[in-house]
């Protein structure tokens, strides 16, 4: 111990030996000086003070020595925190090569049937060996949609070609069957490959609009003073939640019974619902109406039925006299008969007169001469 302090002395008065013949010694001096050998700090304070430079005039070079001593502690202080940062990050470098990472958004994403949706994906490593698929649901019934590594997928392309950290695909023509949750999965090269990590998922959900509403009323004409049903129907919307109305003409009735199917979650919902209307005589020219209203509509849907179609016509047609028509009917049926007649004896002449000429003369023989 003895011998390692006094090789330190020895190297602090070696160190020491240009700053003994300065008159003034310059703070970026002493600075560089405290820097090589720390533990000289003492030793070089104490020649300063005792040397035999140290003279009356060296208050200011007193003064400079306090400012180089603080601006030592300083550089120190701040080379500390440089070498503190630089190993947190080497540390982080090297935890965040063993680890990769999907990173996939995870806010759903909300699109309109028969447009484009863009699913991002991305890793933070690429030396993991390995290609990337994408898959709608998760676990042993999930369903690949995309493979990196190639294939035919006619509605997806990739949204950056050739990366090695952006995997986001875009999606077109989307249908309410497009519906679920995306994963995008690291797979880790093998024979098999194996399943390295997957994103958080993102949540697609597709909005359709509601077909056309359709009117259905009683299979044949009704008496009037009575209640009938008039159903309608409208199809294929997404999200479930749809508004329906009735009108007759342009007056709101009562909806007596709606029915949205399917009852649990689905891709696509259908609507019922069926409305009794009472028929009077004045309806003739009335109409009943079925309105719908969606969230991916402008404005409501209506589909429409006359009443005109199930309600007798009242009117009393006025009596005509046919008598006339009639007469002309005799007339006409009595002249035919006429022309029957000769038609007749003029093929019975005919023929008579074919059979005579077809009746052969008698010959006739004469007696010899003698």
């Amino acid at each position: 111990m003895t011998l390692l302090v006094a090789s330190e002395q020895t190297r602090c008065q070696l160190l020491s030996l240009p700053l003994q013949g300065a008159s003034v010694i310059r703070p970026s001096i002493l600075a560089v000086f405290i820097l090589r050998m720390p533990r000289c700090y003492e030793s070089v304070l104490r020649m300063c003070q005792l040397g035999d430079h140290w003279t009356r005039s060296s208050r200011l070079q007193h003064q400079h020595l306090s400012l180089s001593l603080r601006m030592t502690e300083q550089i120190k202080i701040l080379s500390t925190w440089t070498n503190i940062s630089r190993l947190q990050h080497q540390q982080l470098g090297s935890q965040g090569q063993g680890e990769l990472q999907v990173l996939q958004p995870k806010e759903p994403v909300s699109v309109a049937k028969g447009e484009k949706v863009t699913l991002n994906c991305t890793m933070t490593d690429t030396g993991v060996p390995g290609p990337v698929k994408w898959f709608k649901g998760a676990g042993p019934q999930r369903k690949e949609i995309y493979n990196f590594k190639g294939g035919s997928y006619p509605r997806i392309k990739v949204v950056v070609p050739s990366s090695n950290t952006d995997f986001s695909i875009n999606i077109s023509s989307i249908t309410p069957e497009d519906t679920g949750t995306y994963y995008c999965v690291k797979f880790k090269r093998g024979n098999p490959d194996t399943e390295f990590k997957s994103g958080g998922g993102t949540t697609l959900s597709v909005s359709a609009k509601p077909s056309q509403p359709m009117v259905l009323g009683p299979w044949e004409r009704i008496n009037i003073k009575q209640m009938e049903n008039f159903t309608c129907n409208s199809h294929g919307f997404s999200p479930k939640d749809i508004r329906l109305k009735w009108f007759k003409n342009k007056n709101e009735i009562s909806t007596y019974w709606i029915k949205i199917l399917p009852e649990g979650d689905s891709t696509s919902y259908n609507v019922t619902s069926v409305a009794q209307v009472k028929l009077e005589a004045s309806d003739i020219h009335s109409e009943v109406i079925c309105e719908v209203d969606h969230q991916t509509l402008q404005s409501p849907l209506q589909g429409k039925m006359n009443l005109s179609t199930f309600i007798p016509d009242q009117r009393v047609l006025p009596r005509q006299d046919f008598s006339g028509l009639f007469f002309v009917i005799f007339l006409l049926g009595l002249k035919v008969l006429l022309l029957l007649i000769i038609a007749c004896l003029y093929m019975y002449r005919q023929q008579k007169i074919r059979v005579s000429k077809t009746v052969l003369p008698v010959p006739h023989f004469s007696a010899p001469a003698p």
